[in-house]
């Protein structure tokens, strides 16, 4: 096992073995639901992107293209509004860029060119515009930059770091800031939930932040995108191993990416969204508790990078006022006035 693995493993493993996970819970999926969304789903992408352009009738977005799931459900997204868009005649021209990057992997690249393609030929009204760079250069100027830095004051590694991620976001942003077009985000619920967002990335638009990932999959096959697409495995950029296969050791035969999702989500829905502990979760959906525990474990570790820690006075209002007053609410409250409304 190389020290790569071992670090993926260590970070991102939920279970070795398969009899630690009930395989039949899983998640169910709505289309009903999910069509009744969609439609909001659109007439929001559409507000969106002209708040962030300001404008009240062309439509201008730029989304960086990995060839994933993620990435290629937000561009179909994106221009189904742009396309009904044009057609009620609530929006005018419309512009979508897709920025596919040479540095990740050749199967992403090749992935990208395709569905850049595809989306084209599938939205004639929209006009598309493919731009691919390679970044590598720019990988290894920023990565030699830093590691002089490290041996400068003899730092010690201790992460391969999140380099690509981050610079792909930056150079999707400075092009959209440059060109007036809004920058899309296609970070997924499932990924926030357990903190696999770089800090330091990110754009202006997010179209599926509050989706987990089995969700999209839904949302990708009713807009009826390329099966080839639904059908890829997700990559972890960070390592560029199988991610499902870094969350489980053992899965059983014939189960592809979006079974795995289907039994994962229901865990981390259980954890976020109802707030409940493992003990519960592991008894509800069939789970061994030491599996759960693990996932909720990664869970709360990762707090800090969906909220960045920082000195909340609202929050700690009442401790702080205790030590002053017996009415800390109303004191803590009058000290705020005084302080900003000019008394």
């Amino acid at each position: 096992m190389t020290s790569k693995e071992s670090d993926m493993w260590k970070m991102y493993r939920f279970a070795d073995r398969a009899d630690e996970v009930n395989w039949n819970s899983r998640y169910q999926p709505n289309h009903e639901f999910m069509r009744f969304m969609i439609s909001h789903m659109l007439d929001y992408a559409e507000e969106s992107i002209k708040k962030v352009t300001f404008e009240k009738r062309d439509l201008r977005a730029v989304i960086g293209l990995s060839g994933g799931l993620d990435s290629c459900v937000s561009a179909w997204l994106v221009a189904n509004a742009m396309s009904r868009g044009i057609k009620r005649g609530s929006s005018g021209r419309s512009r979508l860029v897709l920025i596919t990057f040479n540095g990740m992997s050749q199967e992403d690249l090749e992935y990208g060119r395709r569905f850049g393609e595809d989306l084209e030929e599938g939205f004639p009204e929209v006009e598309v515009k493919y731009i691919e760079r390679d970044i590598r250069p720019l990988m290894k100027a920023v990565h030699n930059f830093t590691e002089d830095m490290v041996c400068s004051i003899k730092g010690k590694k201790v992460y391969p770091g999140e380099l690509a991620t981050r610079l792909i976001d930056l150079a999707t942003l400075e092009y959209a800031d440059k060109t007036s077009h809004c920058g899309v985000d296609s970070t997924n619920g499932s990924e926030i939930v357990l903190g696999e967002i770089v800090i330091g990335a990110g754009l202006e638009y997010s179209p599926i932040s509050d989706l987990y990932k089995s969700q999209v999959f839904d949302l990708g096959e009713l807009l009826k995108m390329p099966n080839y697409i639904i059908d890829r495995n997700p990559i972890n950029s960070t390592f560029g191993t199988d991610k499902i296969r870094s969350y489980f050791g053992e899965i059983p035969e014939g189960f592809n990416a979006r079974d795995v999702y289907a039994v994962l989500d229901p865990i981390l829905f259980h954890i976020f969204d109802k707030k409940m502990k493992p003990r519960g979760i592991a008894r509800k959906l069939g789970h061994s508790q030491e599996f759960v525990e693990r996932v909720y474990q990664r869970v709360r570790d990762q707090d800090h990078r969906r909220k960045h820690p920082y000195f909340a006075l609202n929050d700690r209002r009442v401790s702080l006022a205790r030590t002053i007053s017996d009415k800390p609410n109303e004191d803590f409250k009058q000290y705020l006035e005084d302080c900003f409304l000019g008394k």
